[in-house]
């Protein structure tokens, strides 16, 4: 390896020991959300998330809080997002029986703006950003003749 201005490589290293303890703390907390029946992603353990897959873990939490009646506050800070999965958690949030409360923290923008729409109460700040445009989709079709 070439390190510019003289730079040199160390190499960082944990021991056995410390690397199993890690481990032992992270099953703690899914060991934890189990019994309390709470999200991962929502202690802010995004381990095993991607961008689609937590949007489905939030439409879970809400079909799951759905049976409870509860009041639910959604804060949303999002540039984009699935516009199917989007529609799925808009109508989850209408169909919810307790009051829903959006608040738009900076930017709500394609399809997170859907989700957005989907509160009795919608609170935006006036330097908040809510983009909404027509959706498209691009099929490709190969043709065999």
């Amino acid at each position: 390896m070439i390190l510019e201005g003289g730079g040199q490589f160390k190499e960082i290293t944990m021991k056995l020991t410390d690397a199993q303890f890690l481990e032992l703390k992270r099953f703690r907390i899914e060991d934890v959300c189990r019994i309390f029946r709470v999200l991962l992603h929502l202690v802010q353990d995004l381990t095993r998330s991607t961008n689609n897959n937590i949007e489905h873990q939030s439409l879970e939490f809400i079909v799951y809080s759905k049976h409870k009646g509860k009041d639910i506050n959604a804060c949303i800070n999002s540039y984009d997002g699935d516009v199917y999965t989007a529609s799925r958690i808009y109508t989850a949030l209408k169909e919810h029986k307790g009051k829903v409360k959006v608040k738009i923290d900076g930017v709500v923008i394609s399809a997170a703006s859907v989700i957005a729409m989907s509160g009795d109460e919608i609170l935006m700040s006036p330097t908040s950003i809510c983009m909404i445009h027509n959706p498209w989709e691009i099929f490709k079709v190969k043709l065999k003749i």
